[in-house]
Parts: structure tokens; C-alpha cells; sequence
């Protein structure tokens, strides 16, 4: 789902009353895009005259790091947002099974379970991204974003395979 596309999402949701964690935390992603700032932490200019050579080396140092602490950050609230986005149609065609007959309920119910495998992809993403940056303990994120077991023909969630319990 493209950026544009979400905000459109969660527009509408907000604007209908729509309540869900996933929405909730799509909104305060959304409204930290953008205000971040890449200027450096420090006091003035980087190109005027002031602290010695050494001084400057040693401030230039911390700004990098503080520089790819937040591109870590920023990357990591993205991988965590586009978990939510899909846990968030997740709910919505869960919700639209409940509501349609037919073929109609037929073709939300094999989306629903498509999207879900994109939740559960999207989940194993953020992890690896997690433990790429150092993170070794994951436990939470299962907790944290939990995909729904898939829907059957019946409309009912069915039982949570064996092999996806993490």
C-alpha cells in the first residue's frame, strides 16, 4: 500500500469513527513522517569556524552516530508501520467476511487469508531487520503485531497452524 494510499485509509477510518490499535499507531507514524530533521545536533553551522580540528572530528563522530541511531529508528518505525497497515485490512476484511454472502464473502475470505501471509511476511521482515541492527531478543514483536489465524470457508477463524507458532 503506498504512502498516499494509507493516509487515504486512515483518513476515512478516523473520519467514520473507526477504533483499533493498528489505527492508532498508523496515526502517529504517519504524523511523525516527515518531521525529522537531518540537520546536525550541534551548535550553529557545520561550515563556520569554532571548536578545534580534534573537537570538531569528535563532534563530527557523535553526529554520524546520532545520525544512523536515527536512520536505525526511522527504518525500524517503518517496518513496524507496514506490520500495522496489514493487521489493520486484516481487521477490515475480517470484518467485511462477517458482513457479505455469496461469492462476495467467498472472495473476502481468500483476501483475507492472502493478506494475512502478507502480515506474517511482513512480521518475519521486521524481526530480521531487528536482529540485522543487533536485536536479539524478539520476543515481544510476536506479541506486539499478532497475525489472525486464517478464516474457512465457513467464515470462521480456523486454528493457528502448528508450524506459525513462534
Amino acid at each position: 500500500m503506498s504512502l498516499e494510499s494509507l493516509h487515504a485509509l486512515v483518513a476515512q477510518l478516523t473520519a467514520e469513527g473507526y477504533h483499533s490499535v493498528y489505527l492508532e499507531r498508523l496515526k502517529t507514524h504517519l504524523g511523525e513522517v516527515g518531521e525529522e530533521s537531518t540537520e546536525p545536533k550541534s551548535d550553529g553551522d557545520r561550515d563556520t569556524p569554532g571548536p578545534t580540528p580534534r573537537k570538531r572530528r569528535a563532534s563530527d563522530h557523535e553526529w554520524v552516530e546520532a545520525e544512523l541511531r536515527g536512520e536505525m529508528a526511522s527504518s525500524l518505525g517503518r517496518a513496524g508501520a507496514r506490520v500495522d497497515a496489514v493487521l489493520l485490512e486484516l481487521e477490515l476484511l475480517a470484518r467485511a467476511v462477517q458482513t457479505k454472502a455469496g461469492e462476495d464473502r467467498s472472495a473476502a475470505i481468500l483476501r483475507h487469508n492472502e493478506r494475512r501471509q502478507e502480515a506474517l511476511e511482513a512480521r518475519r521482515d521486521l524481526i530480521v531487520q531487528r536482529e540485522a541492527l543487533g536485536i536479539r531478543d524478539n520476543s515481544g514483536v510476536v506479541d506486539h503485531y499478532p497475525v489472525p489465524s486464517p478464516i474457512g470457508p465457513d467464515g470462521e477463524h480456523l486454528p493457528t497452524p502448528p508450524y506459525e507458532v513462534d
